[in-house]
């Protein structure tokens, strides 16, 4: 079998070419191109009250409502919530759930594009002697279908027990 003319050749090599090349990007069928999440807190304003189960400690109680808003679902790398003294800036309370905690109390790691998650949550926690205002701060942390790495937080104040 004899050669292919150069000229019949250089075609035949770049057609083959063709389909290599061009966007290797993952591409979603609406072309979304990352999770946009939103992060709530209920109920806001937060009051804290006495704890039942510690004493001398306070107790907040709450949900944190993660919604996803871009229509691309998602996997929890970790929900974070943590409270500061107000007076001395100074970390009093952690709650940290990874995704086994999130499969445990929430049923699933995930979320759905287009839909929310509510993560109940509860604290005691004890300020300095002489404190009494404290902020609750709450760091989510997802990577979306696409891998991209998706951050958000926000940092609400708590009410203190009123003094009788």
């Amino acid at each position: 079998m004899r050669h292919l003319p150069r000229t019949l050749l250089i075609p035949v090599v770049l057609a083959a070419l063709a389909p290599a090349c061009g966007n290797s990007n993952p591409s979603t069928p609406d072309g979304i191109a990352r999770s946009v999440i939103a992060v709530t807190l209920d109920p806001n304003p937060l009051a804290a009250k006495l704890s039942t189960t510690a004493i001398g400690f306070l107790n907040i109680s709450y949900k944190i409502i993660v919604a996803e808003s871009a229509g691309l679902g998602a996997e929890f790398i970790f929900v974070n919530a943590t409270i500061f003294d107000e007076a001395s800036g100074l970390s009093v309370a952690v709650n940290n759930y990874d995704t086994a905690d999130m499969t445990v109390f929430i049923g699933s790691k995930r979320i759905e594009g287009g839909k929310s998650v509510e993560i109940g949550q509860q604290i005691d926690y004890l300020l300095p002697t002489g404190s009494t205002a404290a902020r609750l701060a709450i760091a989510v942390q997802l990577r979306d279908d696409r891998g991209n790495v998706i951050n958000q937080s926000i940092l609400v104040p708590i009410t203190p027990v009123p003094v009788t």
